[in-house]
């Protein structure tokens, strides 16, 4: 990702904290230029996420009209290290797409890692992230 993009990302999910931020990062291949923020509503914002559907719907439509695409969708657990949860594997619809976390146990020093999710495995794969420019 773009290291505008990387910085607008920490800085908007420390901003939800104590609550979990949910977004997309979109861009072209595997770079991520662009975030997408979206409206948590689950019922236990501060353990888990679900993206609002119309935001996703809105999102989506956005980056079409910017010629982008879909990159990464991010999560920033508040209570738990920057891994993948279980739910979050088991419920992932795009395995072919990053989940860049952001982790907020401590919000001064976030950690920011990325995976590939295997729902179907149930597991995941950290794959590196790189931020340029």
């Amino acid at each position: 990702m773009t290291r505008a993009v990387a910085a607008e990302l920490i800085d908007a999910c420390r901003r939800a904290y104590p609550l979990e931020a949910c977004g997309f990062l979109a861009g072209a291949g595997d770079v991520a230029r662009s975030r997408y923020a979206l409206k948590n509503v689950d019922e236990q914002p501060r353990q888990r996420f679900l993206a609002h559907p119309r935001d996703q719907i809105e999102a989506f439509d956005q980056m079409r009209a910017n010629g982008e695409e879909l990159v990464a969708i991010y999560p920033s657990p508040p209570e738990t290290p920057a891994v993948p949860s279980l739910s979050d594997i088991k419920e992932s619809v795009y395995p072919h797409i990053f989940h860049v976390i952001v982790g907020l146990m401590r919000p001064e020093h976030p950690e920011v890692r990325a995976f590939l999710l295997h729902p179907e495995r149930g597991c995941s794969a950290e794959v590196r992230l790189h931020v340029y420019g």
